[in-house]
């Protein structure tokens, strides 16, 4: 995964940067608005932004004193970050999620225009484990697409069309395959938001 998206950004596959997705476009301010009713709704102290890119509208969001580690797979990504934005409470690594690295214990996960790019066993096994140790998943992501779907010639998930995407609708597989309770959903375009959390079980 790490050398599709370092290629992606070496070579600007999507335009510019992290792509289009990353400008301050009109979804990323509503984006904005969400996140931060999120963080100041539910006491959010601590965030892990997977995926986190390269910052172009994230830095408007205000996190206030929350402890912020943004990880990316792209280490060119990570150097500029920490050089542009990193302060006492931003912090910035290069990381990749993995069998031997999924983040654990943090208030809020963030996953935006991330696991759209995954296979969809991946999605299963890294969202559950990201849903079941963390308070709260912030996922974002296109749930269908802008044009007609039978134009798209990629049918499948896989490393190959990674620096492509597919949709990822929490009412269809894989994700309606996890345990989870949704505590928000909210769809602007071909955007959708969702807010996840564990699923508590009641002990009779």
């Amino acid at each position: 995964m790490e050398g599709v998206f370092t290629e992606i950004y070496n070579k600007n596959r999507w335009g510019d940067g992290s792509g289009t997705g990353s400008n301050m476009s009109i979804d990323n301010k509503k984006y904005i608005e969400k996140l931060e009713d999120i963080l100041k709704t539910y006491n959010i102290k601590t965030i892990c932004d997977i995926g986190c890119g390269d910052w172009k509208f994230s830095q408007y969001i205000n996190f206030g004193t929350c402890k912020y580690l943004g990880i990316d797979c792209v280490e060119s990504v990570i150097k500029e970050n920490k050089k542009n934005y990193q302060k006492k409470n931003i912090r910035f690594q290069h990381k990749s999620l993995s069998e031997d690295f999924i983040p654990h214990g943090y208030d809020l996960i963030i996953i935006k225009d991330v696991i759209q790019h995954w296979e969809d066993d991946d999605i299963i096994k890294y969202m559950q484990e990201l849903i079941n140790n963390n308070k709260y998943v912030f996922c974002t992501n296109g749930y269908k697409f802008m044009r007609d779907p039978s134009k798209n010639k990629l049918k499948k998930r896989n490393i190959q069309n990674q620096y492509r995407y597919f949709p990822v609708d929490i009412d269809k597989y894989p994700l309606n395959s996890l345990t989870m309770e949704c505590l928000m959903k909210y769809e602007r375009r071909a955007k959708q938001m969702l807010l996840l959390k564990k699923l508590e079980t009641s002990v009779n």
